[in-house]
């Protein structure tokens, strides 16, 4: 049998795992080490018309000062009806062309490891690319031309939350079987599944019925970015600032959908359209916040959103397991230095976790499915990718009870703000009293296909 490729085209982060004689391994493609099983789904475009991937596009991307052009969550574009192209430096690149970039470094790199070429490939998809029907469509065709035009002929497509299902099953004992909840929470989606899994040889190889329910949402680390850049960075550039229209008196505020596109790292080149600028110069002249206008500017023009939103990042991460985390940056005339709070993350842990909660109630009361109950997190962008950054385990067939009301022995353990959402969410749904699952916690660093 012929290699496959398994591709996770993230958000955040890409990587490659390869089937061969009846075994799976992943294979690093932005390094030689495990650190480079992970590669940034990011590209570069510098003036001389060179185009770089991942690490090395981050690399040059600084060594050049900021110049050139710096694309970050592509992903996010593809179920985007309005995005069809953008030009770059004189050429056009439609979303697809974006996309089929990073796919044929992948795929080169595996080429390289196997020391053959590559035609089949499975690829990872969230289950909501769209709540659009037609949206959702558009955006797995594009992923499918992109794949197509990175060399690839044989294109199948798997949803990855029930892939990450999939491997956990290969770590049950023989026969052993357990109905398992994935939470897969990436960069740009927060995709759930409930399925069916059982160790050992599988006597079926389609799988669809052993799914119990699907369902996902399109909020997740980037949103908790943008969250973080509107409640504690947006100001310093003219959130709160206000203006005067020609010839009138009234004071009014920035528009919003200026600040709403700088609080989207991947969108803020649009801001560069002439129309934008000069409506920015227009606010600038009659502004009571003359400052936070200029570094609006400043940040247009020296393109350092990069490093604005890594700043954000590194905060954001913190909360993992801290309540506050500095935001701290410098550039020209701005200095930020500002506290954020796990709390103020809420709105979007409501979001995900009010879906999270759909999928489990359509598996919930199906008395058929209550022999076991467990449910694992796991975080295939890896810990930069969200707040949520470990693998949780519960399980109410391990023989022990306990009553609802008895303090989770978890909530010590440092476990991160949007986890303890959703054990109160389980405790809410619960139709047993007697039983609160045991629950243990694990990082996970990273993942695979």
């Amino acid at each position: 049998m012929q290699p496959v490729f398994g591709i996770d085209f993230g958000t955040t982060n890409s990587a490659l795992s390869v089937y061969r004689n009846g075994t799976v391994e992943v294979v690093a493609v932005d390094g030689n080490d495990r650190a480079g099983e992970l590669m940034r789904s990011v590209l570069y475009f510098n003036e001389d018309n060179e185009i770089y991937a991942g690490n090395e596009a981050v690399r040059q991307y600084v060594g050049d000062g900021a110049a050139g052009r710096f694309m970050q969550s592509i992903k996010t574009f593809l179920p985007n009806t309005s995005f069809d192209s953008t030009e770059i430096f004189g050429k056009r690149y439609g979303i697809d062309d974006l996309v089929a970039i990073i796919l044929r470094q992948i795929k080169a790199r595996g080429e390289a490891y196997l020391g053959c070429p590559v035609e089949s490939v499975v690829l990872g998809r969230p289950v909501v690319f769209s709540t659009d029907a037609t949206k959702d469509a558009v955006a797995e065709q594009r992923l499918e031309k992109a794949a197509r035009k990175a060399g690839f002929k044989n294109i199948w497509f798997q949803f990855e939350p029930v892939a990450a299902a999939l491997a956990f099953e290969e770590t049950l004992q023989a026969g052993q079987e357990r109905v398992v909840f994935i939470g897969d929470f990436g960069g740009g989606t927060s995709d759930f599944s409930v399925i069916r899994v059982k160790g050992g040889a599988f006597g079926r190889s389609d799988r669809r019925s052993d799914v119990l329910s699907l369902g996902g949402v399109y909020v997740a680390g980037d949103k908790f970015d943008s969250q973080i850049m509107w409640d504690k960075v947006a100001h310093y550039f003219g959130r709160t600032a206000r203006y005067k229209t020609l010839g009138k008196d009234d004071w009014i505020t920035v528009p919003r959908s200026i600040i709403y596109t700088l609080c989207q790292w991947h969108r803020i080149p649009l801001l560069r359209a002439r129309k934008t600028r000069e409506h920015i110069r227009v606010i600038k002249s009659t502004t009571d916040d003359r400052q936070a206008i200029q570094n609006l500017e400043n940040i247009i023009d020296d393109n350092f959103g990069f490093f604005l939103f890594q700043a954000i990042e590194g905060a954001k991460c913190k909360l993992s397991d801290q309540e506050q985390a500095t935001i701290s940056f410098a550039e020209r005339d701005l200095c930020i230095s500002e506290e954020s709070v796990s709390w103020s993350l809420r709105p979007s842990t409501r979001t995900i976790f009010s879906r999270s909660q759909t999928v489990l109630m359509m598996w919930w009361h199906d008395p058929g499915c209550q022999q076991h109950r467990w449910i694992q997190f796991s975080s295939p962008e890896g810990p930069r990718a969200s707040p949520v950054s470990r693998t949780c385990l519960l399980n109410d067939s391990a023989g022990r009870s306990w009553n609802r009301r008895t303090p989770l022995p978890a909530l010590s353990m440092g476990l991160v703000p949007a986890c303890r959402c959703l054990l109160k969410v389980l405790l809410q749904i619960s139709t047993n009293d007697s039983y609160l699952p045991h629950i243990t916690t694990t990082r996970t660093d990273g993942g695979c296909p």
